[in-house]
């Protein structure tokens, strides 16, 4: 399988997912991992829409976002009066809160569930049009700000997205994201763990890797990839943010519920003592036009 970034026939197998019937490539040349899952971008599946519905419904959720607004705003500025495009919008929380903050918005979500609760409970009609199809080229350039909420890791083709992104701001406008990276502790804990067991400690990295998380970036390729796209970083960290309760990454991968509860709580214990990095928070500004 050719690398998805250098396009190179030099991808070896770097962890073989039994349980997940996946293995995780490593491209010889410039280094990407991602999984060897070959995905449908307009059908992929998630683990956030299922029997528990749509994931940002749920309070925490919206406190996450109103977090990020507050980080936001003194980098780039109030939302008011701007508009907002969201990749990946789910059921619209982010959008409602920066609406509520005066933002214009609008999202992207090809979820059917999540769009019907947008509508319903949040009055956002998401548009189900990929951002790299036609109806978004023909609208380059026209807003301030593109967020993307633990999105790039579920793209098929991670390059083209960016770039799409990029493309629908304007010119001082921002592309705004969070997504999982390699180059972490919890990273080098999940590899470590896998070749000391001779692959069998498959835990942390069957939460990285799967049939929707398709690629993990090293953060310093991510960068890379935006400034080729002529993008320039305003802020760009690590970070520890989960984007669900511990008991349920436990309980996705097959632990009974009464074990997925103690251990959630563990760890929920643990982490807020030792936090552990295991996404990257960057915003990245698209030059002004030259006058």
């Amino acid at each position: 399988m050719n690398c998805k970034i250098c396009h190179r026939p030099d991808t070896r197998v770097q962890y073989r997912l039994t349980k997940s019937e996946l293995d995780v490539l490593r491209c010889g040349s410039c280094g990407f991992t991602f999984s060897d899952f070959r995905a449908d971008e307009s059908h992929l599946a998630s683990d956030g829409h299922g029997p528990e519905g749509v994931p940002d419904a749920k309070p925490a959720y919206l406190e996450k976002f109103e977090v990020h607004l507050r980080e936001l705003e003194p980098l780039v500025g109030p939302v008011r009066g701007k508009k907002v495009l969201d990749v990946g919008a789910g059921g619209g929380g982010w959008l409602a809160i920066a609406g509520r903050a005066g933002a214009h918005v609008e999202g992207i979500e090809f979820c059917e569930d999540c769009r019907k609760y947008a509508a319903t409970v949040r009055g956002l009609n998401l548009r189900s049009e990929g951002i790299q199809e036609n109806y978004w080229a023909e609208r380059a350039g026209e807003f301030d700000f593109v967020t993307c909420w633990d999105v790039i890791e579920h793209v098929v083709d991670p390059v083209r997205f960016l770039s799409a992104c990029c493309l629908a701001l304007r010119p001082g406008g921002c592309f705004i994201f969070t997504t999982p990276v390699r180059d972490t502790w919890f990273d080098r804990v999940g590899g470590c763990a896998y070749r000391l067991s001779l692959g069998k400690a498959q835990f942390i990295l069957r939460q990285r890797y799967s049939r929707i998380h398709l690629q993990i970036f090293h953060s310093a390729q991510l960068k890379g990839i935006l400034r080729e796209e002529g993008m320039q970083p305003v802020y760009y960290k690590k970070i520890q943010e989960l984007s669900f309760p511990h008991e349920q990454y436990l309980r996705n991968v097959g632990f009974p519920t009464r074990w997925a509860h103690a251990l959630g709580s563990m760890s929920e214990g643990a982490l807020s003592v030792v936090p552990i990095a295991n996404k990257v928070f960057g915003i990245f500004k698209k030059p002004a036009s030259p006058n």
